[in-house]
């Protein structure tokens, strides 16, 4: 029986406390100094907070300075996907619900359409344009298909996320995220060698996604109705002890993020192994704890047309997460991820591949430098083909109730998206930025990149091209999203700011 139970826990070496180098304390040091100062500055100059880490990553990273060694980088993927974790859960718990409801369609088809296109480019130019077989080229494109969850969430202000394009934004990019993995399914089963793609691969994780996404509300309401005369008697019996108010100020908060941690841990666990997302877990974690725990002191449609301060959900929840967990998140979990992004980047295979010529009788190899203009340009359709999702936004027509909404936030939204044109911009150039998701669908499909088993495609061309060229628009839309929504908004919140001088100061104008 002991024995059984031994063989069942994990076997990990016992590793003796040792001093650790003073080298790599201080470049340890430096470097996780430098993530947070760049950050800052990136988001000073270009509005944009994660371009500094993810810059700075590269450089340091082991395909340039080399300076990050395999444990440091093992530590930071970890450490920043629990960064990420906490960003998709913050924004589960400030999404404005009614409004998400509200713009469900058109959520859905923006996913849809932000999926399909870059697909369907990447079959034209791969396939027709340079003759690369067909499953290299759907590779390429389900590579990019995704939308980067945590890069989108990160660029949009607390306010934006309760507007409508910032509700859409989020709402794309999470069903870009769950199809990412239903794509990823299908790549590791065209990239095993005796293995096929099968029903349950595709079917589960639509599925396992649906139950989530319907019994998350069902189970939400039934709680919250459970739960409100509980909580009423056990706010009383504290109130009654009559403590100092500070001490029962964080009694109160340590209890809530104690609810936090275990419901998130449940939701992002309890999706990864039922075969969807466990971002999408991580979401719904959010939104089920803000309605569970708000207060009903505004109806729905009130909330759903104040301002954003007023939108945002003001549970206690939301209160225990901005005391604890934002101080680590904010300055050192957040960096961390995007760091870790940009560690993970070949950069070196980005300006010169090594081709095998299959027509030489020798199949010699020589070095080849076009991937660059290719990758350049396989990034500019890319681009094109994500940021053609804002024409849905522009077109789409409005219901009733959220015309009325769109009137009032305008009055306290002046910083932000103020009109249909602005909101298409605006949720064409924020689906843009590839990220983690677009990573790892790359590093499955890479078998099926580098042209292996193809031999059926009728293709002479057997290099790494193909997978440089998905690293270039990776890296590319990666930056120019996280550069074009930070850019967008500076010079929106600008130009606003000068027109309110004007109204306020008519003289001077």
């Amino acid at each position: 029986m002991s024995t059984s139970i031994a063989t069942a826990l994990p076997n990990h070496s016992q590793r003796p406390y040792a001093q650790p180098d003073i080298p790599n304390l201080l470049a340890l040091g430096s470097y996780l100094y430098l993530l947070s100062c760049t950050s800052s500055l990136a988001g000073t100059i270009v509005n944009a907070p994660l371009l500094g880490p993810l810059i700075t990553a590269i450089l340091l990273g082991p395909n340039l300075a080399g300076l990050l060694t395999p444990a440091t980088q093992d530590i930071s993927i970890n450490l920043g996907y629990i960064g990420l974790i906490l960003i998709v859960f913050e924004a589960g718990l400030t999404t404005n619900i009614p409004l998400l409801i509200s713009n469900a369609a058109l959520s859905t088809v923006t996913a849809l359409t932000g999926v399909c296109l870059p697909i369907a480019l990447s079959m034209a130019i791969f396939k027709g344009a340079w003759g690369y077989g067909s499953l290299q080229a759907f590779a390429a494109g389900a590579s990019l298909c995704s939308t980067s969850l945590g890069t989108t969430i990160a660029l949009l202000t607390p306010d934006l996320r309760t507007t409508k394009v910032g509700s859409v934004l989020m709402a794309a990019a999470l069903l870009d995220d769950v199809i990412g993995l239903v794509v990823a399914g299908i790549i590791s089963g065209l990239a095993g060698a005796n293995s096929g793609v099968t029903w349950e691969e595709i079917v589960r994780p639509v599925l396992v996604s649906l139950a989530f996404g319907l019994g998350t509300p069902v189970m939400a309401v039934l709680l919250k109705k459970a739960l409100r005369t509980t909580l009423i008697l056990l706010s009383r019996r504290v109130s009654t002890r009559q403590p100092s108010a500070s001490s029962t100020f964080h009694r109160k908060d340590r209890i809530y993020l104690l609810i936090t941690v275990i419901t998130l841990s449940a939701f992002v666990a309890g999706a990864s192994y039922a075969g969807t997302s466990d971002l999408f877990g991580a979401y719904l974690a959010g939104t089920f704890l803000s309605y569970v725990f708000t207060s009903e002191t505004n109806d729905p449609a009130s909330e759903a047309t104040d301002s954003p301060s007023n939108a945002a959900p003001s549970s206690p929840v939301l209160k225990a997460f901005e005391n604890y967990l934002e101080p680590i998140l904010r300055p050192l979990l957040e960096p961390i991820f995007f760091a870790s992004i940009g560690s993970s980047i070949p950069v070196k295979s980005l300006f010169t591949t090594y081709l095998r010529d299959s027509s030489s009788a020798k199949g010699g190899v020589y070095a080849s430098h076009r991937v660059v203009w290719r990758g350049l340009l396989y990034a500019l359709l890319m681009t094109i083909g994500k940021m053609c999702v804002g024409f849905w936004f522009f077109v789409w027509p409005r219901p009733g109730f959220c015309s009325r909404a769109a009137v009032r936030l305008s009055r306290f939204l002046k910083k932000q998206v103020q009109s249909r044109t602005r909101g298409a911009l605006l949720l064409g150039i924020a689906m843009v930025a590839r990220g983690e998701i677009a990573l790892i669908v790359a590093q499955l499909a890479r078998p099926l990149l580098l042209g292996s088993g193809l031999a059926d495609e009728g293709s002479n061309i057997v290099d790494e091209e193909p997978a440089a060229i998905v690293m270039w628009a990776i890296l590319i839309t990666t930056l120019a999203g996280a550069v074009g929504v930070g850019i967008l908004l500076k010079a929106w919140q600008r130009r606003d700011d000068n027109r309110v001088t004007r109204e306020s100061n008519p003289t001077q104008g």
